[in-house]
């Protein structure tokens, strides 16, 4: 829960010797964040908590590539540490649909046991992209719990700083400013 403050600062009285400032609070406003909703239970520390008791996990780090801002397509990116392997697949901008796309693909061409195992932790940054958990960590027929997706802190690449060493090498390749709506899958 945040607590937004609003103040405003006016000066009183300033001489050479002292200053005094008045500080008004205007209003405090409670609110809840739709994110804390969403990412309980997928925060960096229960990453840290899971990784602790299970220490030879498959982590695969996802994350997106922007062209120029106002294309319509990503580069949507995921690095398999243990071999550093790293998949790349154009998805629509701001659709987390496309993300869902992108592993039900996956899930339907290597079946549901190896993707347990190959992506049994994700780890991502906060983008709407990818702002629905469920849809790739759940069996939608079964509802079983097939993987677990994990979200880093804000303005923290750092966390996923593989992929984002990745990102670098890719930028050579394609340099910002380039854009991607003439990219395809194929």
């Amino acid at each position: 829960m945040f607590i937004k403050v609003i103040f405003q600062v006016s000066m009183i009285k300033c001489s050479q010797d002292s200053l005094v400032i008045n500080i008004e609070i205007k209003k405090k406003i409670k609110t809840i964040s739709k994110d804390n909703v969403i990412k309980k239970g997928h925060k960096i520390e229960d990453f840290n908590k899971y990784i602790l008791k299970n220490p030879n996990t498959n982590i695969v780090e996802m994350d997106t590539i922007i062209g120029k801002f106002k294309d319509n397509k990503y580069i949507m990116t995921l690095y398999f540490r243990k071999s550093k392997l790293m998949l790349m697949f154009i998805i629509k901008k701001y659709k987390s649909s496309e993300v869902y796309k992108v592993f039900n693909k996956i899930r339907n061409l290597i079946g549901y046991n190896l993707y347990k195992i190959m992506f049994e932790v994700i780890l991502t940054d906060n983008g709407w992209e990818f702002s629905k958990p469920e849809d790739i960590e759940f069996n939608h027929e079964t509802g079983e719990k097939l993987i677990n997706v994990f979200y880093t802190e804000p303005y923290s690449s750092w966390q996923k700083g593989r992929i984002e060493r990745n990102h670098e090498f890719i930028r050579y390749i394609i340099p910002k400013g380039i854009s991607f709506d003439n990219l395809t899958n194929y």
